[in-house]
């Protein structure tokens, strides 16, 4: 690898030795100001030989078989590399001063990791964990991704504490700035429990990922299972009229407008989240969905299950479920008897009123006659 810059346009060039980004954020500020007619691609990019590779991707593809894509520098232009950085990272020129350190707070939970795992077995290797965000279209996000927060909170906090440790205002700034993306200890109760509250719905929507095996069967024993897991507890004096308060109080209603969920908050501002009493707001929000989104099993949902060995006896349901999957089944049998009662008839007549067998056994007679 060369120190030379590399062209790519007539006011734009990326230098070898800015491929990687310093952990001073000092020496990050006075690069930006010298190079304020440079690309800033060239802060996310790293250069080898005739090609470029993005330093985000290759970090993303850590203990994995994938490889960053490398991008050709001869022709002597930034625009499939600023497409890149839109189109995969959402990188502009306007904030890419924003991104310049976020992938840095990855490798320091690397290493923050690797040193744990150090001091714990200094023979045995474990792959660092990576950080996972929540994904609307894939089932359980939500679940796996807090669930990876508390396993790598405790890292966090060392890595915090290392940063706020050191001298140089760059790095306690760092260190202030995740301190305050840490959980507080109230978060961090809440978190635990939501973990606890959420599992079922993980092993419930895994059951029904089944691609080798009827789940039809399935569905009314689960969310039979799942509404009650989250009905209101008598014990806790709980009931239905208590939920609905919950979730529709006006209190709820008056603070609504505070925030809303596609408003976009930097992280650094955000204030710590009173978790008295949203434990139960949770529960309560799930058992009202469940309840409207699933009031009653379809007919040949509690056929299925009736017929179904693991679910027959109905050991899992209260209610008068049995009885009325057993009333179905019986019907389903009886249209089933007539159907094939009626083709028995109808083949014998068929059979018996054959007309090749009629004019043999005709001319038969006759010529014993």
């Amino acid at each position: 690898m060369t120190s030379s810059p590399s062209t790519f346009s007539d006011s734009e060039t990326i230098d070898d030795t800015n491929s990687t980004i310093s952990e001073d954020d000092t020496i990050i500020h006075q690069t930006v100001s010298a190079q304020k007619n440079c690309s800033h691609t060239s802060y996310f990019f790293r250069v080898e030989g005739d090609l470029v590779y993005c330093k985000i991707c290759e970090l993303n593809f850590t203990n994995t078989n994938k490889k960053a894509y490398g991008y050709s520098r001869k022709s002597g232009n930034t625009s499939n590399l600023l497409i890149h950085l839109r189109d995969k990272h959402n990188i502009t020129k306007d904030n890419y001063s924003e991104y310049l350190n976020e992938y840095e707070e990855a490798e320091r939970l690397h290493a923050a990791q690797q040193n744990s795992q150090t001091n714990s077995s200094e023979n045995e290797y474990v792959n660092p964990l990576e950080v996972l965000t929540d994904v609307k279209t894939r089932w359980n996000s939500t679940f796996i991704a807090w669930k990876r927060v508390l396993e790598l909170h405790n890292h966090m906090r060392n890595v915090s504490t290392d940063l706020l440790s050191k001298s140089d205002q760059a790095s306690q700034r760092k260190g202030e700035k995740l301190e305050r993306l840490c959980l507080s200890p109230d978060e961090k109760i809440f978190l635990q429990q939501m973990i606890v509250t959420l599992k079922p719905f993980k092993t419930i929507t895994r059951k029904f990922s089944g691609a080798k095996y009827p789940i039809l069967s399935l569905i009314f024993p689960y969310m039979y299972i799942l509404k009650n897991h989250f009905a209101p507890n008598e014990e806790e004096n709980e009931t239905l009229d208590t939920y609905l308060s919950l979730i529709y109080s006006s209190n709820d209603e008056e603070n609504s407008d505070i925030a809303s969920d596609d408003e976009y908050i930097p992280s650094e501002y955000l204030q710590p989240v009173n978790t008295e009493g949203l434990l139960q707001k949770v529960r309560a929000a799930i058992f009202l969905s469940l309840d409207e989104l699933w009031p009653m099993p379809s007919n040949i949902m509690l056929i299925a299950t009736f017929l179904d060995p693991r679910f027959k006896n109905f050991d899992w349901c209260n209610g008068n479920g049995k009885d009325e999957a057993k009333n179905l089944v019986q019907e389903l049998y009886n249209d089933a008897k007539k159907d094939t009662l009626s083709r028995n008839s109808i083949n014998s007549i068929i059979s018996s009123s054959d007309d090749d067998d009629d004019i043999f056994k005709a001319l038969k007679v006759k010529k014993e006659m």
